[in-house]
């Protein structure tokens, strides 16, 4: 779960030096609303490049000109910005599709919104939704009921933040409880005598270990794999098929990986670039893996087998890439790219992606041996006896 300390009414010179002081505690650092309406991007647009750790979200609440103010906001330096979910649906899709065009992210801010206005938005799947609680508003908010509630009625909501009166019981129940993102901390932090030590105060008293928060992660990505998808692709991989696999880089590494534990059951595969490996034909079936789905080297090679009647299976985190796009069955496995596409991770690189590749590419591989009656013990007969 992720720290974000809001700052707030405070003088400019104020707010940048207290970013500056909290960007190696917290993960994410707001500059509020008022401070943006105060200032305006034109002044915040220099702190981007003095952070060395922490993320910048910069709370706009984006009414309306959507596409022009999201544009502005990220060529001022914000990794995230926020919009207000009540506003017109084509006001959140404008600002939606400029976060996917920056490779950033959008935060729509959930305040004062009933159910049936809030079930149209979760089309916006890699958004971030903000449970607000309004400082205006005089009525109690528990931000883990309210968390409970929220991702009971919308399970494919993976992205939870919330804000109001978060302190360090609190946090540490919504971290127990295991749903939210992002908790958003204001006054505990920046009005502290010392926000600084109260940061790691707070930080400290609910961050899981580096291994949980992994786990979680890998848990996200996974509770977002389509079955049906899986089984799509089960049903076009057969033995009567030759398979071949294609990736680059690590990606290639799960693709190979893939490949020896089709050979362990009984599956006659190649892997393309290797020396051995003959031509590919209609009739065949090639498995591509590319994160970003946008990797020359495998774009390029799959629209050509596409082209001559080779089955393409697209492994990719981007459901609208080019890849996804040249393929018969594409299976989205949505962990954070290098790109900047799937769930966010706290990993470097392609890591989550590639680890849930590896996971997802072994339950197809479990599928198939089930449908195809191929015992553990057939598969170790076939395993190397040359180690």
């Amino acid at each position: 779960m992720k720290l974000q300390a809001a700052i707030d009414r405070r003088s400019l010179q104020e707010t940048i030096e207290l970013a500056k002081k909290l960007d190696p505690i917290v993960d994410i650092v707001e500059i509020g609303t008022s401070a943006i309406k105060d200032f305006g991007f034109a002044a915040l647009k220099n702190l981007k490049s003095e952070f060395h750790h922490a993320e910048i979200l910069f709370d706009i609440k984006t009414n309306d000109e959507g596409d022009y103010e999201f544009k502005s906001g990220y060529k001022a330096g914000a990794d995230i910005l926020t919009v207000m979910g009540a506003m017109d649906l084509s006001t959140l899709e404008k600002t939606y599709q400029v976060s996917q065009d920056f490779h950033r992210d959008m935060f729509i801010d959930l305040m004062a919104m009933k159910n049936q206005q809030i079930a149209p938005l979760m089309k916006f799947n890699q958004a971030i939704f903000g449970l607000h609680h309004s400082h205006d508003s005089s009525s109690n908010f528990d931000a883990t009921d309210s968390v409970a509630k929220f991702h009971e009625t919308y399970p494919s909501a993976s992205r939870i933040a919330v804000a109001g009166g978060i302190n360090l019981k609190s946090a540490a129940a919504l971290s127990k409880q295991n749903l939210t993102e992002i908790i958003i901390v204001g006054g505990a932090i920046s009005g502290a005598d010392d926000p600084v030590q109260s940061a790691k105060k707070i930080y400290g008293g609910y961050q899981m270990t580096l291994v949980n928060q992994v786990l979680q992660e890998i848990t996200t990505v996974m509770d977002d794999v389509d079955e049906k998808q899986l089984q799509a692709v089960e049903k076009i991989i057969s033995k009567e098929k030759r398979i071949f696999v294609l990736g680059a880089g690590r990606s290639g590494l799960m693709a190979k990986g893939f490949a020896m534990r089709l050979m362990h059951i009984g599956y006659t595969v190649y892997v393309i670039g290797e020396t051995i490996t003959p031509s590919i034909a209609a009739g065949d079936v090639l498995v591509s893996v590319s994160g970003s789905g946008t990797t020359g080297s495998v774009l390029e090679p799959t629209e050509k087998a596409h082209q001559n009647g080779v089955e393409v299976v697209a492994v990719t985190s981007n459901s609208q890439s080019p890849l996804a796009k040249n393929s018969d069955v594409a299976l989205i496995v949505p962990g954070a790219t290098k790109a900047g596409d799937g769930v966010k991770s706290i990993q470097l690189l392609s890591t989550l992606f590639d680890q849930t590749t590896h996971i997802t590419l072994d339950i197809l591989t479990l599928m198939l041996s089930r449908r195809d009656n191929t015992s553990n013990d057939a598969a170790k007969a076939a395993h190397s006896n040359m180690e």
